[in-house]
């Protein structure tokens, strides 16, 4: 019987990264994946730590008020 294909481990590794899972020991859960998987979950955490965007409190105001209008 086939073991789980690539994205579902993908899909389990993420959901441990975002538990706070260290990547090392998500990819140790991995051995016969690993090549496939690191550079990945690599790439996740890589995204995961860029800061998220913001809105200035003009803009927003400027959007809401937009939205408003629309509605």
């Amino acid at each position: 019987m086939p073991g789980p294909d690539l994205d579902s481990l993908l899909n389990d590794g993420i959901e441990a990264l975002r538990a706070g899972e260290p990547i090392e020991e998500v990819l140790r859960r991995y051995p016969q994946t690993r090549a496939e998987l690191e550079p990945l979950l690599r790439l996740v955490v890589r995204v995961r730590s860029v800061p998220r965007p913001a809105l200035s409190p003009a803009a927003f105001r400027a959007g809401e008020a937009k939205l408003r209008r629309a509605a």
